[in-house]
């Protein structure tokens, strides 16, 4: 019961784990004790444990998807009650299902308070975001209309509607519905939309004079070939993969942006991964 090694699918056993929240740690002895009992786990599997507003947020996810017995079902019901967790999903491959659900997990971005979906993309760590959203919202010293791709639940999204009003793209539909609930009264537009196979083009872009953009580790290539011909005074890009964001920069600074800044952000402690800050002008 532990970590996965680097580059391997061996398993490190842990006792503790000093890196991560302390309601988090406190739960490792009971976690581990407790899937030894659920059958349906096999020998293989991923729990994800989440620390939110409302409360611990966990999924189980057996390799061989198998689906939990009645008797799992009781089991896991009530370990959610006996450590008081929020909620508890069980995903065997065709979508997490919500096993327990004593409060709504949420997080607060911004002034805005989101009802977290399954499977939200969220920050690795509350400091990380913060230092994030910070070097984001501090690049920006006007705009009038932003564009915020790959926009999650919104973690950039409502600190930049401070600013001015926001866009929001995202092409995961329940972030979209849960970024669009938490928007009421607030000057940010929702849009579904998969920006990997359907990025935005000149024209569209054209309507923002800032882009903000935080896609998956793949980067985004198609997007940033169209940012690159877009007339945005500024371009903000975050990444946590430096080889992708360099070819998407270089996309970008082929289009006639210059780099203006690059702020890594260790927000993945004891590992070689960095998030990555980059402010673009023309």
């Amino acid at each position: 019961f532990g970590f996965r090694a680097p580059r391997s699918h061996s398993v490190v056993d842990i006792a503790e784990c000093p890196a991560i929240r302390p309601a988090i740690a406190a739960l490792i002895a009971p976690l581990r004790a407790f899937s030894q009992t659920i059958g349906a786990l096999g020998r293989n599997a991923e729990i994800s444990v989440t620390e939110t507003d409302s409360g611990l947020d966990i999924a189980f996810r057996p390799a061989a998807n198998d689906e939990p017995t009645l008797d799992d079902r009781e089991r896991l019901a009530a370990f959610a009650d006996a450590h008081d967790i929020a909620r508890l999903a069980w995903d065997s491959g065709q979508g997490a299902e919500p096993l327990a659900a004593r409060r709504q997990p949420r997080a607060a971005f911004g002034s805005a308070s989101v009802d977290l979906p399954l499977d939200a993309f969220l920050q690795p760590s509350l400091e990380g975001e913060n230092a994030i959203v910070g070097a984001v919202t501090g690049a920006i010293a006007k705009a009038t209309r932003i564009a915020d791709l790959y926009a999650g639940c919104g973690t950039l999204t409502f600190p930049l509607s401070g600013i001015a009003p926001v866009h929001a793209y995202e092409g995961t539909q329940a972030m979209v519905a849960a970024m669009r609930r938490a928007a009421a009264g607030r000057p940010v537009t929702t849009h579904c939309r998969d920006l990997a196979r359907n990025p935005l083009n000149e024209t569209e872009l054209a309507a923002f004079d800032t882009i903000v953009f935080d896609p998956p580790r793949a980067g985004a290539r198609s997007q940033a070939a169209a940012i690159a011909r877009a007339p945005a005074a500024m371009v903000i890009a975050v990444s946590c993969n430096p080889a992708t964001l360099a070819r998407d920069l270089r996309l970008i600074a082929d289009g006639g942006y210059r780099l203006e800044s690059v702020l890594p952000i260790d927000q993945f402690p004891w590992s070689p991964h960095v998030e990555i800050v980059a402010v673009l002008k023309r």
